[in-house]
């Protein structure tokens, strides 16, 4: 349960985050600077544990076909990280960048999983991934298979 949890609180993010960008709005204001330190990402296996990520590996499901979110490329050239699955394969793209963030923030280490659109929330319930982060909608039918969060863009 702490997994489904997990992985609809990243996904609704997601979801939030790609209609957030859609809305077309600007702002000048200013944002602020400050950071929270590295001291305050949890770095001890009961804080992964806790949040139900129990070998320090956060194993995200995502398409890897969906740019400018996420895409699949040949080299690890900007940031991008190994497709578990998929070997000689890299991913690329927002939704690796936001759970490139997570991890760095909770002391994991990140496994990227190409999964087929229709195999993310089967691949949440039978734990073969910790989450999705790959811009699905909540639906009220979604919502009662999986947990789900808010929107992340």
């Amino acid at each position: 349960m702490k997994k489904n949890r997990l992985a609809a609180l990243t996904l609704s993010a997601a979801l939030g985050l790609s209609l957030t960008a859609c809305g077309g709005g600007t702002s000048s204001t200013p944002q602020n600077s400050t950071a929270p330190s590295d001291s305050a990402a949890p770095q001890n296996s009961a804080a992964a544990v806790a949040s139900g990520v129990e070998d320090g590996i956060l194993t995200v499901g995502m398409e890897c076909a969906y740019a400018p979110y996420n895409w699949t490329q040949m080299d690890e050239s900007n940031g991008a990280v190994p497709i578990k699955n998929v070997p000689g394969s890299y991913a690329n793209g927002y939704d690796v960048m936001i759970a490139q963030k997570i991890c760095e923030e909770n002391g994991w280490q990140l496994e990227v999983v190409s999964t087929a659109w229709d195999s993310l929330t089967p691949s949440l319930q039978s734990g073969t991934i910790d989450v999705a982060i790959a811009g699905q909608s909540m639906t009220a039918d979604r919502m009662s298979q999986v947990d789900m969060a808010g929107p992340y863009y």
